[in-house]
Order: structure tokens, then C-alpha cells, then sequence
């Protein structure tokens, strides 16, 4: 095989609208990208090792399965990826384990549930864990923003939601108890909050290399030696997947990188981000993977806080973020891009802030369909700013170009129908999938490698909410049984998942 090499795209003209409340800021392309496939060539390499289970991807769906895997089995392990950690779109978000913004009509919300409770329960572990330190878990709260009378009624209606479903800490601000709560922000008059003093965030880069040498730590005390030593865990990184094979016959799965073969006795979980739909489309055939699965770009800006500007204690974003997580966006690759054709993308543009725990500023966001594409845009950056001065006014008259040293941009792996799909792959025994969370990877890690883990291999969920101290529904694991997993994985299943994208096509 060869390399397919694209010429430059052409760089894009955007026109922006400025700062209008409330409504959602979108940048124009006038010309498209051309989206970049990269097909790695097979070396002659015969080097060959077994383990019972593969897994492709260490971003932080990844690492969470690697890690149940070597805590909670006797299994060994093979940790895949073409890169590194955080390559994808782990390292490059705010973090937040929220539950604000999210819709309890998802199937989603059961593992935003329990997998909250399951960072929580790791966090408490700060300072005699490494990685409940690392992790950086701030319990700042979460602060949606309205800005008009419509967005009021619909915040009022989102705080009763989340009081029905027993989430803590939900409380409604008037515009006197949102300037006092936060008074860096300037918004038209009458705009109100929703703060949700339980939610939080955690540092996900740094969480992701904490959780890779735990997940090395495990391995090698279950063999007796040191992380270097052992068998349990195999790790190949800057190893790209360029085959996946079932063996028949209850031989398991073969696995094949640019450096060696592997054989997964007892099978294979991709979790490769949205780079799992060209590996399941070349494995299966079936090139509906890449359509249900695509590079969706984000940018996340950090910087040091103005002077004179006071401290943002919470974690915030206006109201319109929340179309992102609503069970009714099931949405196809063009309205998400705004009802663009494939000659003119969209970029949406909302406004988030929060305070990273060293103190830096982190404002967001984008999301835009660029193809393959991770590198800053001046463009983006500056638009980002525009909406964000709408409201943190201190933050008037930073350019792009003071900023794109240190702008985090990743591909959010976007799902056409806005679910990940969690479970078997048809066609491919052996072989599971776990991709397609877009910007939810982080809020729902723990709970989806539960949940993958029981399909594959018949892990006992039970047993896996009753080790996180929720067995009998108490808040550690969040209150979510075993069968509201289950019923979640129905809708979650690649099969699901497939069939909506040909619905959506039709």
C-alpha cells in the first residue's frame, strides 16, 4: 500500500457576526478541505507476542479500559497507538465532569452518572495516589449563562430537570446573585444562571499520562517485577494499527501495527477516537464506519488572566453549548455543520470559561469539520475572542497572534446521530468498539470501559458498580444500576448506530 499525500488545502475566508446575544457565534468557510487519509505501508517485520486483549487507542477511553483491565482481571494487556497519549482530543479540553449541560433523556446520561461518581471516588485518593493528585479535581461548579427571556424559561426548566434527577447542588441565580457570584462577567440586563455546585473539572492531559503509568504500575505488580518488566502490559506506542484480523476457530484476534503482529486470545476493543472509522471500515468493509465517524476540530485557548480582571471561580459556558448534548440533535454531518454544502463548512463558536487549577485561563470553543486537519487557526482564535469579550470584557484587545503558542486544538471524534457507539462489532467477532464520544470523552471514560468490557469479555457490571461503592445505588457510583447501563447499551450498539447513519441518509 501507499501513502495517499494531499496538497495544501487553500486557506479559507470566514466571515463573522459579532457580538449578538444569545445566540451561538458561527464562522463561514467559503471553500472546503479536503479530508486526508493516511495508510501506513506493512513492513516485513515477523516479530510476533500474544496477549488476551488488544487495545487501540490511548486516549482516555483507551487508558480507562487498559486500566480496568489490569486492576480488575488477571489479563494481559496490549496498549496500541499510532501516537501518544492525548494525540487526539483528550489533551486538548477544558475537563469538565458536568452534568449540567447535559440531557437525562440520553442514553449518555447514565454513564455521565457513574463516571462522575468514579473520578470522584479516584480524586478522593488524592495525595496518597499519583494519579488522584494528578487528575487536578476542582469542584468549582458549573455556571450556565442566559442571556434572554427565552433562554431564562429554558434555564428554568433545565434547573427542575436536574433537581428531578436528584443531581446536588442545582441553583438558579437572579442577575444581582450572577454579578456577585462572577464579577468578571458583563451581560445584558435580566440574564440569570444556572449553577450546579457539584460538577467539576479535571486536568484530562494530565490525568491521561498518570492514568498510562498507573495503568504500567498495575502490570507490573501482578507479574512481581518493575513497569519495565513485565508481561502483563505491552505497550506500543508511535505504532500505528494497519490490520485487524479474527483468527476463527476461537484463536482470537490479530492485530497488526507498522512494527509487529499481536495476538488478542481473547479480543480486541478500538478505542482509536475518530480514527476507529477508517480502522473498522478497512477491517469490516463496510465504509458506513467513516461516515459515522468524523474529524470534528476544536480549539481551546489558554492564557494568563489580564490584569485587573477578577478570578473566574467557576467553570462557564452560555445556554446554547447545551444543543450539543440534547437527545433531539441527532443530526447528520451537514446540519451539524450548520446546513452547509460540502463547498462552504461551518464553525461554531460558543463561549466556556474556567480557571485551570495553576491558574491559567481557559476559553473556549469551536467545532468545525476541517477534515484531518489539527493545527491553530489565527482566524478561529481571534473569533473565539470576539465571542468571549461579548462576555468577559477584560479579555478586549488580545490578538491571535499572542495566543497561538499556547491554543490546544484536537479532533473531536463527532458520531452522526451525536451517540457513541459502545459495543460488538458486526462482522468482526472478537471485536469491540468504543469511539465516537466526541467531546464527552473524559465525562463518560470510566463508565464506557465498564460497559464495553461486559460485552466483550461478560465482565459483571454489578460487581463493577458495587467496587465503586455503588452497588446498593449510593452516590459514590453514582446511583446507576447495572440494567440502566444496559438499557443505555441498546441504544449505544454499533449496530444502532450503523442503522441510524443509512436512516439519516435516506
Amino acid at each position: 500500500m501507499h501513502a495517499l499525500h494531499t496538497k495544501p488545502p487553500p486557506r479559507p475566508h470566514y466571515g463573522v457576526r459579532c457580538c449578538t446575544f444569545p445566540s451561538t457565534l458561527f464562522v463561514s468557510h467559503s471553500s472546503s478541505r479536503r479530508s486526508a487519509c493516511i495508510v501506513a505501508a506493512v513492513g516485513s517485520s515477523s516479530a510476533q507476542d500474544t496477549v488476551d486483549v488488544a487495545v487501540i487507542g490511548s486516549g482516555i477511553i483507551g487508558l480507562c479500559v487498559a486500566r480496568k483491565l489490569l486492576q480488575d482481571t488477571q489479563l494481559s494487556v496490549a496498549l496500541l497507538d499510532a501516537k501518544q497519549p492525548c494525540a487526539g482530543a483528550t489533551g486538548a479540553g477544558q475537563g469538565y465532569i458536568w452534568l449540567a449541560h447535559r440531557d437525562p433523556a440520553s442514553p449518555s446520561w447514565p454513564l455521565a452518572r457513574r463516571s462522575k461518581a468514579m473520578w470522584q471516588q479516584l480524586a478522593a485518593a488524592a495525595g496518597s495516589s499519583k494519579l488522584g493528585t494528578a487528575m487536578e479535581w476542582q469542584e468549582n461548579g458549573s455556571l450556565l449563562l442566559a442571556t434572554s427571556a427565552d433562554e431564562v424559561a429554558q434555564l428554568q426548566a433545565r434547573a427542575a430537570m436536574l433537581q428531578q434527577q436528584g443531581v446536588p447542588g442545582v441553583v438558579l441565580l437572579s442577575p444581582r446573585e450572577l454579578k456577585m457570584a462572577e464579577p468578571a462577567l458583563k451581560l445584558p440586563t435580566g440574564s440569570h444562571g444556572l449553577l450546579v455546585k457539584s460538577d467539576a473539572q479535571i486536568n484530562g492531559k494530565q490525568t491521561a499520562f498518570a492514568m498510562l503509568e498507573d495503568c504500567q504500575q498495575l502490570a507490573a505488580a501482578a507479574a512481581g517485577g518493575s513497569a519495565g518488566q513485565t508481561s502483563q502490559l505491552l505497550l506500543g506506542l508511535q505504532e500505528p494499527v494497519v490490520g485487524l484480523q479474527p483468527l476463527g476457530d476461537g484463536a482470537g484476534v490479530e492485530v497488526t501495527t507498522q512494527k509487529r503482529r499481536v495476538r488478542a486470545r481473547q479480543g480486541v476493543v478500538v478505542a482509536a477516537g475518530v480514527w476507529s472509522g477508517q480502522l473498522l471500515a478497512a477491517a469490516t468493509g463496510q465504509q458506513g464506519w467513516q461516515q459515522l465517524l468524523q474529524p470534528r476540530r476544536g480549539h481551546l485557548l489558554e492564557m494568563q488572566p489580564p490584569a485587573g480582571m477578577p478570578r473566574i471561580h467557576t467553570g462557564m459556558m452560555e445556554l446554547s453549548y447545551t444543543q450539543h448534548y440534547s437527545s433531539s440533535s441527532e443530526q447528520s454531518h451537514g446540519t451539524a455543520a450548520g446546513n452547509s454544502s460540502s463547498s462552504s463548512k461551518a464553525v461554531h463558536i460558543t463561549f466556556t470559561a474556567t480557571t485551570s487549577a495553576s491558574g491559567t485561563l481557559l476559553i473556549g470553543s469551536s467545532r468545525e469539520f476541517s477534515g484531518w486537519e489539527a493545527l491553530p487557526d489565527a482566524v478561529i482564535i481571534d473569533a473565539i475572542m470576539q465571542r468571549a469579550s461579548c462576555f468577559l470584557p477584560h479579555l478586549s484587545g488580545i490578538s491571535a497572534q499572542q495566543l497561538l503558542a499556547t491554543t490546544r486544538v484536537g479532533l473531536r471524534p463527532f458520531a452522526v446521530g451525536g451517540l457513541p457507539s459502545v459495543g460488538l462489532v458486526p462482522g468482526l467477532p472478537g471485536v469491540a468498539v468504543a469511539a465516537g464520544h466526541e467531546g464527552s470523552g473524559l465525562c463518560l471514560g470510566p463508565a464506557t470501559a465498564d460497559l464495553v468490557l461486559h460485552q466483550l469479555l461478560g465482565l459483571d457490571l454489578a460487581a463493577a458498580a458495587a467496587a465503586a461503592g455503588g452497588g446498593g445505588g449510593g452516590e459514590a457510583g453514582g446511583g446507576v444500576t447495572a440494567d440502566e447501563l444496559l438499557a443505555a447499551a441498546k441504544e449505544l450498539a454499533p449496530e444502532r448506530r450503523l442503522a441510524s447513519l443509512a436512516a439519516a441518509s435516506r
